[in-house]
């Protein structure tokens, strides 16, 4: 079998995959939230905002002075990891704008009682801004890793060699992430 046709019959199950699964099935037109799990690129499960992974992250990108190609190893596989999901989100949230620009709904709700017009217009508007606001905070937060990612990675290979911590009631310069796990 060639290659192409390998391609053709892999993109094929993944829409199939896609389109087929229940979060699909969903009633609000509102579609794009974030599918993708962004995962810790340190290998583990870990994915708290502290000191700790923080200086594990730096020093991924930044292994120290002469260790540039695991620099450029670290710093490439998390970049096209992460601008790969960011591109995959921004494909499908277009296609989902799309779609529904194309979709006519005119059917209009009985307005006359309170609680319908609480369910279908409030609520449900009030859901669908908040999908909305959701799927845009992703965005952007997706796009400001990758641009905090960037900007380490243009710093010189030592900047990050050593960091301060407070050790034994003075403060101290450590090149081991650990001595902030030990804070905790």
């Amino acid at each position: 079998m060639s290659d192409n046709k390998i391609i053709l019959i892999t993109i094929f199950l993944l829409a199939v995959f896609v389109f087929v699964t229940p979060s699909y099935a969903k009633k609000s037109k509102i579609k794009g939230d974030p599918e993708l799990l962004w995962l810790s690129p340190l290998g583990d499960s870990d994915i708290e905002n502290n000191d700790y992974n923080r200086c594990r992250l730096i020093k991924k990108i930044k292994p120290g002075p002469g260790r540039a190609l695991e620099e450029s190893n670290n710093t490439h596989d998390i970049l096209s990891t992460y601008i790969s999901n960011l591109y995959a989100q921004s494909i499908k949230i277009s296609g989902y704008i799309e779609a529904e620009k194309e979709k006519t709904d005119n059917s209009e709700p009985d307005l006359s009682d309170e609680k319908t017009l609480l369910d279908e217009e409030i609520t449900k508007r009030l859901g669908e801004i908040s999908r909305r606001m959701n799927i845009i905070n992703s965005f952007e937060a997706g796009t400001m890793l990758l641009e905090s990612l960037n900007k380490l990675n243009e710093l010189y290979p030592n900047a990050y060699e050593t960091f301060k911590i407070i050790k034994n009631d003075s403060l101290e310069l450590s090149d081991d992430c650990n001595d902030y796990k030990k804070l905790f």
